[in-house]
């Protein structure tokens, strides 16, 4: 969403710009989710014994909490002082990597995707038992 309805111009464009009503709006989201995640942490730490002794789960929702924490932090830093209905997309680093393609992400497969592919999985087992081959 954030790619397709906050940002000028197309994908070839060095310039792109990020309508910031937009940005705003849609990082209400990525908070919401960021604090759902977190929360769940929390949950799971709390119900160790659910889990046993393994904080994988737990540890890999961490590291994907901490990645749209730093989008959050980016935003909270850029909304005061920005100057006008728009901001360029350079001076989002953590947002043009979070909404970039895929293939060339830095930090959103290794800090968000993976994790949460872990986290999930692992959950995955304890409902349904490991997988039989």
């Amino acid at each position: 969403m954030l790619r397709a309805t906050a940002l000028t111009g197309g994908p070839g464009d060095a310039h792109r710009r990020v309508r910031l009503a937009r940005y705003d709006e849609l990082l209400q989201a990525i908070l919401d989710a960021q604090l759902a995640l977190e929360t769940m942490s929390r949950i799971m730490g709390a119900h160790s014994g659910v889990l046993g002794a393994d904080r994988g789960p737990a540890e890999s929702l961490d590291t994907a909490s901490d990645y749209l924490r730093l989008l959050i932090t980016e935003y909270e830093d850029c909304m005061p002082v920005a100057a006008g209905p728009e901001a360029e997309l350079s001076s989002l680093p953590e947002l043009a990597d979070f909404i970039g393609p895929y293939a060339e992400s830095s930090r959103f497969r290794h800090e968000f995707i993976r994790p949460m592919q872990a986290a999930m999985s692992a959950l995955e087992q304890l409902v349904v038992g490991p997988a039989v081959n």
